[in-house]
């Protein structure tokens, strides 16, 4: 009401994230003949932060991916870098 967003952090496991906004937006890919392919290890690290939020930053990722790819090209989600300090790339 006041504008402001309201937040609920605790840890969150990225890869179940990862794992879901792929496939959600894979539908929408698909129209526009596009692949999102998911390349991250097994166990990839935790976050501390608000699972909402993280997903929408993913989706919102995915959807300009998608919206500036050209038809039958590949979006890949990957993580990169070492174990100790991995980011994931998309």
């Amino acid at each position: 009401e006041s504008g402001r967003l309201s937040s609920s952090f605790d840890e969150v496991e990225l890869r179940g994230l990862l794992e879901s906004a792929v496939a959600d937006m894979s539908r929408v890919a698909a129209r526009s003949e596009i692949e999102i392919r998911l390349e991250v290890e097994d166990e990839i690290p935790r976050l501390w932060a608000d699972d909402l939020r993280v997903m929408q930053v993913i989706t919102n990722l995915l959807s300009n991916a998608i919206k500036f790819s050209n038809p039958q090209s590949e979006i890949l989600v990957r993580e990169v870098g070492d174990r100790g300090g991995g980011r994931v790339d998309l």
